[in-house]
């Protein structure tokens, strides 16, 4: 059977830590529907709280040992671009904290954003090249002032799946569409924003929707 492989952070599976809420199955998380709606069989190497390196490394990992079919689907997010977490170290020196990793390492968080915006597209394009049928999406704005992202991901525009309002970052929607949130809250004036923005159960069956309907158009497998 071919496999759903889903590469990313919480908002790339069923994740809810909330005591106050009931938790969300795997089963009710959007990989899950969109890989029984499809027929494929769900692998699940997200990881809550991972940043690009680790999630590079899962995928990484997984070529390596020869576990991925190019008839497989692979689904990559790279969480948020800013987000530093490393798998050679213990996460508790950084506590995935990008500010205070940036204040302690002298290290400008509009670099790490554009480093890692660039190492997400290498990633992409080349295991493209290679045959692999690998789609990314992006969950968190980014400073549009930064030299060459948008350019970067504008390489990919074929291979992205964008948020049903059509827009590259999904965060952007899900805050238009509170209904979708674990916690309903709004974007402040500041960019900030109130809430939880991961998916409530109704947010994973409209995302998941969404998903099968962008594959069915690029694989004509529906």
């Amino acid at each position: 059977m071919n496999k759903l492989r889903v590469y990313g952070c919480s908002f790339s599976c069923a994740f809810q830590d909330l005591k106050q809420l009931p938790p969300i199955e795997t089963d009710e998380g959007w990989p899950q529907i969109v890989a029984n709606t499809i027929g494929y069989k769900y692998v699940d190497r997200a990881e809550p709280g991972y940043g690009l390196n680790h999630i590079l490394f899962n995928l990484e990992e997984d070529l390596y040992n020869n576990l991925i079919d190019k008839n497989d689907i692979i689904i990559l997010s790279p969480s948020y671009f800013q987000r530093i977490t490393f798998p050679e170290i213990d996460e508790k020196l950084i506590n995935q904290e990008w500010v205070e990793f940036s204040s302690r390492y002298s290290v400008n968080v509009c670099e790490v954003i554009s480093i890692n915006v660039m190492r997400f597209c290498y990633k992409m394009l080349s295991l493209r090249r290679l045959g692999y049928k690998i789609y990314g999406w992006c969950w968190t704005d980014l400073n549009t002032n930064i030299p060459r992202c948008l350019e970067y991901l504008n390489k990919i525009s074929d291979y992205i799946i964008y948020a049903p309002n059509k827009r590259l970052f999904w965060e952007d929607w899900i805050l238009e569409n509170p209904e979708c949130m674990l916690i309903p809250g709004e974007k402040k004036s500041d960019g900030a924003f109130t809430g939880d923005t991961h998916f409530s159960k109704y947010g994973h069956k409209v995302a998941a929707k969404h998903f099968i309907k962008e594959l069915k158009q690029k694989e004509k497998i529906i």
